[in-house]
């Protein structure tokens, strides 16, 4: 009988120390979970984050901006701008340079532009009487540029030498020839006949851009040529 007695005893123990057992294990594998579950947290918290702040506008339509531009393997500069539009993201700016016509405007975004300030807000008062609907306004006047021509007959053949600055050479050969094209329609506008052939000199040396059969004999020409015969001047509007 007192056998039997132990014998139940040390089962009962058994039992006893292997709940404590399995109690401990749980309260371990909680731990476990809860870690997991705090590294999880903390990685999707960085992820939101990060994209909240690649998410951050940095223009607004009419801010006064920075443009850094620089011709390839040559180191450029920033140019004053305007923002005239933006992209729903306002993460990409549509800039128009301060100075220079519309066929300049271009996107740009965060790695080349500076704000310098933004548009000053302008707060409308409360009308006491039901407005009157203000008129259509009027469309926005492009700006004029205006050159200096060589208009000759030299080589048996009309020409049209156009005296242009010298960011018509310093942009890559796609924008020149867009600038060229309009150049041509300018010169028919203006009604001169004759092939067209924009000049220009960067540091010290004479540039044109025009018919390339002829290239030989324009090599061969200067500006000083050109500007001895300067006789006429044209308007363009782009």
């Amino acid at each position: 009988m007192g056998g039997t007695i132990r014998s139940r005893d040390r089962f009962f123990l058994l039992i006893a120390g292997r709940i404590q057992q399995i109690k401990r294990g749980a309260e371990g594998m909680k731990i476990v979970v809860f870690r997991k579950c705090l590294i999880a947290l903390a990685f999707a918290f960085g992820l939101f984050n990060s994209s909240v702040v690649s998410a951050q506008p940095i223009c607004s339509v009419g801010d006064h901006v920075s443009v850094y531009w620089s011709k390839p393997g040559q180191e450029g500069r920033w140019f004053p701008a305007t923002v005239v539009q933006v992209n729903d993201t306002r993460t990409s700016c549509f800039v128009r340079y301060t100075g220079f016509g519309s066929e300049w405007d271009e996107w740009v975004g965060d790695g080349r532009l500076k704000r310098v300030s933004a548009p000053t807000p302008v707060h409308a008062p409360v009308p006491s009487v039901v407005p009157i609907p203000a008129p259509a306004p009027a469309p926005v006047a492009r700006q004029g540029f205006e050159y200096r021509v060589a208009h000759v007959n030299t080589q048996g053949k009309n020409w049209v030498f156009v005296h242009v600055n010298t960011r018509f050479f310093a942009v890559d050969q796609a924008t020149t020839r867009k600038f060229y094209t309009d150049l041509q329609s300018c010169v028919r506008g203006a009604k001169m006949a004759g092939d067209v052939v924009a000049v220009g000199v960067i540091h010290d040396q004479f540039r044109f851009w025009g018919p390339t059969q002829w290239r030989n004999y324009l090599s061969t020409l200067d500006m000083n040529w050109v500007n001895a015969r300067i006789n006429k001047k044209m308007t363009c509007y782009f």
